[in-house]
């Protein structure tokens, strides 16, 4: 692979932010004691978002499916989305079995609780720059008078309900608040971490991710580049 001036360079982003653009796909180990170990490895996978059944309008769900393809599900209706193929399939919108790749089986899953799979190079392609997906889950990231000293104290977290042709988009609090016309300097998406192991992941934050002192890794070899070699503090990102 010959590196291209547009690959994502989690080290050195550019300055103009949105940072989960250059670290989505790539491969990192922790340098944070967690999950009962000094090191562990995980990857971004995409942003964190609703179901498609939860914003009709916005489309999102596979119109059919067949049985062995690759999609993920909404277990239970709960977001994250999980990896997962279709053990069966129906007519009359509905799949009679997802099976998951953490072993879990679903029956009887509505389409709308489905989304095609994604690669984290989709997720890049997919939204432009300076918008955010309907659907997404967003957190804010600074400004507005939020002090970013207690980041999770002061925290104030939504889903992206409408967007705007300026890129701006409407944000709907966990409280149940509305807010109109943000944009992606205010507030940023939430991420979907999965863990090497492929059976578990959590949505974080870019400030969850920051501190857990990512070290970025090559692809290929899963080990990190001799100019990447030192650990990344929590400010490189």
């Amino acid at each position: 692979h010959i590196k291209d001036e547009r690959d994502p360079d989690p080290l050195h982003p550019p300055a103009s932010g949105e940072l989960w653009r250059y670290v989505i796909g790539v491969p990192f180990e922790s340098c944070r004691t967690s999950r009962g170990s000094m090191r562990w490895r995980g990857v971004i996978v995409g942003l964190a978002t609703d179901a498609p059944a939860a914003h009709p309008r916005s489309g999102g769900a596979p119109t059919s499916v067949s049985v062995g393809q690759r999609v993920e599900g909404y277990w239970r209706g709960r977001s994250p989305a999980w990896p997962a193929t279709v053990a069966k399939a129906a007519s009359r919108g509905r799949t009679t079995c997802l099976a998951y790749d953490d072993g879990g089986r679903e029956d009887g899953v509505a389409l709308d609780l489905i989304r095609e799979r994604r690669s984290p190079e989709a997720w890049r392609d997919a939204v432009k720059p300076g918008h955010v997906p309907v659907g997404a889950w967003v957190r804010r990231c600074g400004g507005g008078g939020i002090s970013k000293s207690k980041p999770d104290a002061t925290r104030e977290e939504g889903v992206v309900i409408a967007c705007h042709e300026s890129g701006a988009f409407d944000v709907r609090l966990d409280d149940g608040a509305l807010l109109e016309k943000r944009t992606t300097e205010q507030w940023e998406p939430l991420l979907v971490l999965r863990y090497e192991e492929g059976h578990d992941q959590r949505v974080v934050s870019m400030d969850q991710l920051r501190f857990l002192r990512p070290r970025f890794l090559d692809a290929s070899t899963l080990k990190a580049p001799p100019e990447h070699a030192a650990f990344v503090s929590e400010t490189d990102l």
